[in-house]
């Protein structure tokens, strides 16, 4: 598969989960200008274009802009927070083309796609409707774009547009966007909307009170000093928290950017780790809510809250055990009964109750939690079971479930249900000095070599004698290590190992590719284990982690996943749990 380097990129995201992609060259139908009305995504600008702008170069960003040099011009590209409203700036005006693709996440149907363009209340409306080949209309959106001028061309074509990195991918890479209008200005602003009027009343806000409103506009800020650690290592440290809150708006925190737009369950319970150590518990307590609403009949979460995808295998392990690290940081500072009040506490505990009922009553069999197909997070299979069976990290997430609501009940059946589990899965997956990934649905080992022994230790790290973990450790890593600084999703000489990204077709996504919140996971197992043993394993992780961060992709942000062969950035540019993990083994090194 032909690989290509993405260009620099950089992510504005407000308060309402509404996102801003740029790159000064496009390179993926998910770049552009995003705003989330009604709990949905919709796309409206494709790009801006400039005439005679003069050669890029160079971009940054902060919390609220991005700051685009050229030789010719400078640009300002604004989000504004609590609104669906952006600006864009120019430090001397220029003849601005708008280049639109209006259409919800998900819908690419090239057809039915209606715009059309009028002048009112000093404003430009554009009117999108998609209809179905009856001609009635699916949805219907309006944009207000406010400039310094009265006067504008309509354009009103198609155009095609060709996406190297989706092709790479093998996504659809070609698709007609809307060329819709043009004018000469150093401003404009843009607002969507469902109305008409609450569009243009938002655009017109934020041209009259540019200045104001992005001058009092303060995102999140941290305290993001580290100790004893270089100065590029203390920059990626800023800039990392800085894509990580971009991911987070009101309702919780999405997967990644550009495409995983919706709060996967075990994406954001692994994240919200960052959130319990910035200590932003309010909205923490308001996260873990949200699953607490979700009674399942199988004791499982569903794979995208809402009630979306697969259902998750290590979803409920997961939401218990960050639970159990909230619920321990809270009690430290005695701050537990203050966040949770007694009636909520009850409820929580319930909840737990009938989950851990359910789990037990569909899927403990053999004394072990089952697992269907594709439903770890190692959730696509090729020309394999998709990790059908009993997989280590589900027995480890399982036992630190029963421990925490033990905690949380003071009920001793709990603590006896983890006892159980523990004791079977070490019978069951530990033998002959070899910890096993998988025990296979009819029993038997299955021998490929995973690396999910370490999110094994890294929840449940009592699961065994330390000196047996470092044996497994020591035997596993030389069979999954990548000498620039990764770790390989399957055994490097497994016959299903594949050592370059090969993109949509799933067939490296867990068979090479390197994950980078595993390796961040990887590197904070080590650390606990022996510091000192296996600080170059460590620093390689680090380093490769680092490098990713500055040079790949979205600047600032590390991706999903790199190729097994070198360090490359691939799959979703800025991956939440990529972000949150390298943090916290940032957090636990230095």
């Amino acid at each position: 598969m032909s690989t290509i380097k993405v260009p620099k990129s950089h992510i504005l995201s407000n308060s309402l989960g509404s996102f801003y992609y740029y790159s000064n060259k496009p390179y993926t139908k998910f770049g552009g200008l995003f705003f989330r009305i009604n709990n949905e995504i919709i796309k409206c600008l494709e790009r801006i274009d400039i005439q005679d702008s003069g050669n890029y170069i160079n971009s940054e960003d902060t919390e609220i802009n991005i700051h685009v040099e050229r030789d010719k011009l400078l640009e300002n590209h604004y989000l504004q927070n609590n609104s669906n409203s952006f600006a864009y700036h120019l430090s001397h005006a220029k003849e601005i083309t708008l280049v639109l693709d209006i259409h919800k996440m998900d819908d690419f149907a090239e057809w039915g796609r209606i715009y059309s363009i009028k002048y009112e209340h000093g404003c430009i409306i554009i009117k999108y409707m998609k209809v179905d080949n009856d001609g009635n209309q699916e949805y219907k959106y309006y944009v207000a774009i406010k400039t310094g001028t009265t006067h504008f061309d309509k354009i009103e074509e198609f155009s095609r547009a060709d996406y190297k990195y989706d092709s790479m991918r093998g996504s659809e890479s070609k698709r007609f966007v809307f060329r819709s209008v043009r004018f000469f200005s150093n401003i404009f602003t843009m607002s969507m909307s469902k109305s008409k009027r609450e569009a243009i009343k938002n655009a017109k806000n934020l041209f009259n009170n540019y200045s104001i409103i992005k001058n009092s506009d303060k995102r999140i800020t941290h305290n993001t000093k580290i100790i004893h650690t270089s100065k590029e290592l203390q920059n990626t440290y800023s800039l990392i928290h800085k894509s990580m809150d971009k991911l987070i708006f009101n309702d919780g925190i999405y997967a990644g950017f550009p495409w995983f737009f919706q709060t996967w369950a075990r994406d954001e319970l692994i994240c919200i780790n960052y959130l319990i150590n910035q200590k932003k518990y309010l909205q923490v307590k308001k996260i873990f809510l949200k699953y607490f609403e979700h009674i399942s009949y199988c004791g499982r979460l569903p794979a995208i809250i809402p009630e979306e995808g697969n259902k998750s295998a290590d979803g409920m392990g997961w939401l218990g055990f960050r639970f159990w690290q909230f619920m321990k940081q809270l009690k430290k500072e005695n701050k537990f009964n203050k966040i949770f009040k007694k009636y909520e506490i009850k409820k929580i505990t319930e909840y737990f109750e009938k989950q851990v009922y359910n789990l037990k009553k569909y899927h403990l069999r053999n004394g072990l939690i089952y697992s269907g197909k594709d439903e770890t997070w190692m959730d696509t299979s090729y020309n394999d079971n998709g990790r059908e069976g009993f997989c280590i990290e589900i027995q480890a997430l399982s036992i630190k479930l029963f421990e925490m609501l033990y905690e949380l009940s003071g009920q001793e059946r709990y603590k006896i249900n983890a006892e159980e589990l523990k004791e079977n899965t070490v019978k069951s997956f530990y033998k002959n000095g070899k910890l096993f990934d998988l025990i296979n649905p009819d029993l038997s080992e299955n021998k490929e070599i995973r690396p999910n022994f370490f999110i094994a230790y890294y929840v449940c790290p009592n699961l065994l004698p330390k000196i047996i973990w470092t044996k497994i450790f020591n035997e596993n890593i030389p069979k999954l290590w990548l000498s620039w600084g990764g770790i390989s999703s399957i055994g490097i000489n497994s016959s299903q190992f594949i050592n370059e990204y090969t993109g949509e077709n799933n067939k490296s996504y867990h068979r090479g590719d390197s994950w980078y919140f595993l390796n961040a996971i990887t590197a904070i197992c080590l650390i606990k284990q022996n510091k000192t043993k296996y600080k170059i394993y460590i620093e390689k992780i680090i380093n490769a982690c680092n490098n990713e961060c500055l040079n790949n992709g979205v600047y600032g942000a590390v991706a999903e996943v790199s190729s097994a062969k070198r360090l490359t950035g691939y799959g979703c540019l800025s991956q939440a749990w990529s972000n949150a993990m390298f943090i916290e083994l940032l957090n636990e090194y230095y």
